[in-house]
């Protein structure tokens, strides 16, 4: 099925005890059809390559009295292989007809750290301003918060950390040249920031539900035309820590520049594998088009599979 009619959300409350303003529900109409799409995602997991584009969104009002946000969903119709010249396969998704980017790749560059967090990863709002506050103070670094909404029963923990294009320099994501002067100062910075990054993590262990299950922290920076994430799936603060040290971010500057030059890139992200290495996932181009890794899309396609098997049992 190449194209499915559904619902995104309502006015109705939802199982979080949450309800949607009709004028939410119509921003959201003007966001989706836009000149960029929202992704069609697996299971609120950003690990895994879109498998399309939402798209067609309008408001109506059902028999119940109550307001709609029903949308198109469609799937990518064509899939190419390439070989790099180093071996690396990598799939490339796109449609055909009225491409258009992604909604998430486009660049936003800020001046501050920004920390975003799922309400529902926690017993109750007021746990989560406790945890906010925490890793304010344990960190000493000021940081803006944002809500992330996955709009699941309760998804595995997830923080995003949004992080500014001198520090990303200065840690080695970024491969542009940090002035000297905003060299000598910054170090405190980035002390401040590591001191981030343990008290998130062992916050997140602390208080983030459902508990014992993998939580996931995606470090993303805004460098100019590009949004560079860097994911990571661990319960240790030292492993995480120890991921974004400069000696192991060497690695992604040439891979971010390949991926501008030949793909046209715009979103790009990374994941530390089993061995402790930054590998690339998948990336997202300026013409809506995906490109990822071999492991990448089979990841996705066999929990695709997983997802619509569980879906047919449970409606027999």
């Amino acid at each position: 099925m190449e194209r499915e009619k559904i619902v995104l959300s309502s006015t109705n409350i939802d199982l979080h005890g949450m309800r949607m303003s009709k004028g939410s529900l119509e921003d959201a109409v003007g966001m989706i059809n836009s000149e960029r799409n929202p992704r069609l995602g697996l299971e609120h997991d950003m690990s895994f390559p879109p498998l399309g584009r939402i798209t067609d969104a309008e408001v109506i009002q059902g028999k119940d009295g109550e307001y709609y946000l029903i949308a198109y969903k469609e799937f990518f119709k064509v899939r190419q292989q390439t070989t790099l010249e180093d071996g690396t396969i990598l799939y490339r998704e796109y449609f055909e007809e009225n491409p258009k980017p992604f909604t998430e790749a486009k660049s936003e560059p800020g001046e501050n750290i920004e920390i975003k967090t799922d309400p529902v990863n926690f017993e109750n709002i007021d746990v989560m301003e406790e945890f906010i506050e925490d890793i304010r103070r344990e960190s000493g670094i000021d940081f803006s918060k944002k809500m992330l909404i996955r709009k699941s029963h309760i998804p595995d923990p997830e923080l995003v950390i949004k992080i500014t294009g001198i520090i990303a320099t200065y840690i080695g994501i970024i491969a542009s040249k940090v002035p000297e002067k905003i060299g000598d100062a910054i170090g405190d910075d980035i002390a401040k920031f590591y001191k981030l990054l343990r008290s998130s993590v062992v916050g997140m262990v602390k208080r983030a539900i459902p508990k014992l299950r993998p939580i996931t922290f995606i470090v993303e920076v805004h460098d100019e035309d590009i949004l560079i994430e860097l994911l990571i799936v661990s319960n240790n603060p030292d492993e995480v820590i120890n991921a974004f040290n400069s000696e192991n971010l060497k690695s992604i500057q040439e891979k971010i520049e390949t991926s501008k030059n030949l793909f046209n890139a715009e979103k790009i992200q990374f994941f530390q594998n089993e061995k402790k290495e930054w590998e690339l996932n998948y990336i997202l181009a300026k013409d809506g088009s995906t490109i990822g890794t071999k492991k990448a899309f089979e990841k996705r396609d066999f929990a695709f599979k997983e997802l619509v098997t569980k879906m047919i049992e449970k409606n027999k």
